[in-house]
């Protein structure tokens, strides 16, 4: 997707792409050439993978083919992943299947599947009765109390769509590709020009979100431009995967906190993207926040007032009068929202970045 194709745009971001397109051509001018580093953080799941493939899609050469192809592999395993989660969540939750009998054979064979790591094909017969389990009744019921246990974002969107991702001809969508979830293990860099008029580029950083690889952190601490920190708002009720026990907002925030306190970025540019705010917007309407967060005195079921909430939560963590945070609320995988933000974020950088090599004031 290209921005000129955003027809729908309000006077502020008229005016900040305006500015953007000046600061393009400043650029140019000054011939500058360095890719700016942009590092992403923040708890696992929170959708920094995401926001990099978006990036990909929207301002890089996207994914060819043979790219494409490759994800059928994650798309598989996510797929498998959230049957078995929520087979596991019916014995959890003493949900009875509404054809016990039929299932009785099959839902053990699903928990002992291990689906080779390679393997872009899923067993007709299995994907068959992966189908009708997901039709169940029981399996439904589970689903709707899915906030009691660990299940991925993308398992409905998957099941719903079983026949589609796994037909023998079957190539991943964006969409797909930008719900697939795959852990991030280590550092990932993905560097990309900002349009055919500029030699100016930005380098995405996305680095590992759980706890065992945020020692790996450190390494990317240098010549940061500016640090985007992602929050999954739609975790609210959930608990992290690693300890069982620590909401996942609470272990954000606590992120959060050291990382604007670091030494390392005293000067750098905090945006923090308050993401999957779709999710979040359905969720609100059923799992009352102030079940996780008894201080919230906003309405119930009011997803902007329990957005503000969270928002301002996180910006009474930066005690420095003279910072200030810039906030957005996002789905990185709707790009038409990634574009809109993600030029705003552009703006916010480089007039800081110009304005200290006083190209503006």
């Amino acid at each position: 997707m290209n921005l000129s194709a955003l027809t729908c745009l309000s006077k502020d971001d008229r005016q900040a792409k305006e500015i953007s397109r000046e600061i393009d051509k400043q650029l140019k001018r000054d011939k500058q050439n360095d890719a700016h580093k942009l590092l992403l953080l923040g708890t696992g799941e929170a959708g920094k993978s995401t926001f990099v493939k978006q990036m990909k899609i929207l301002y890089g050469i996207g994914f060819s083919e043979e790219e494409k192809r490759s994800f059928r592999v994650d798309v598989l395993s996510n797929l498998i992943d959230g049957i078995k989660v929520l087979i596991a969540g019916m014995d959890t939750l003493g949900i009875s299947y509404e054809k016990d009998c039929s299932f009785h054979a099959w839902v053990p064979q699903i928990l002992n599947y291990v689906h080779p790591p390679l393997a872009d094909r899923l067993d007709t017969t299995m994907a068959q009765f992966i189908a009708l389990l997901w039709a169940d009744l029981g399996i439904q019921e589970c689903f709707a109390r899915r906030s009691l246990f660990q299940l991925p974002d993308s398992a409905k969107f998957f099941l719903d769509n079983i026949a589609r991702v796994t037909a023998e001809e079957y190539t991943p969508t964006d969409e797909d590709i930008l719900l697939s979830r795959k852990q991030t293990i280590g550092i990932i860099e993905y560097q990309f020009p900002l349009g055919t008029e500029s030699n100016f580029s930005f380098k995405l950083v996305d680095v590992g979100g759980q706890r065992g690889e945020r020692r790996k952190w450190v390494h990317v601490f240098e010549s940061v431009t500016a640090i985007i920190f992602l929050v999954a708002v739609s975790e609210y009720d959930q608990v992290l995967a690693e300890d069982g026990k620590t909401n996942r907002l609470t272990e954000a925030k606590r992120l959060f906190r050291q990382i604007i306190s670091n030494e390392w970025f005293k000067d750098t540019n905090i945006i923090l993207f308050l993401n999957k705010k779709d999710i979040f917007e359905e969720k609100i309407q059923t799992v009352d926040i102030v079940d996780f967060f008894p201080e919230y005195r906003g309405p119930k079921a009011d997803a902007g007032a329990a957005l503000s909430f969270i928002k301002e939560m996180f910006e009474k963590v930066n005690t420095d009068k003279l910072r200030k945070i810039h906030s957005f609320d996002t789905v990185a995988i709707d790009p038409e929202n990634a574009a809109r933000v993600f030029l705003s974020v552009k703006v916010i950088i480089f007039e800081k970045l110009l304005a200290k090599d006083n190209i503006i004031t």
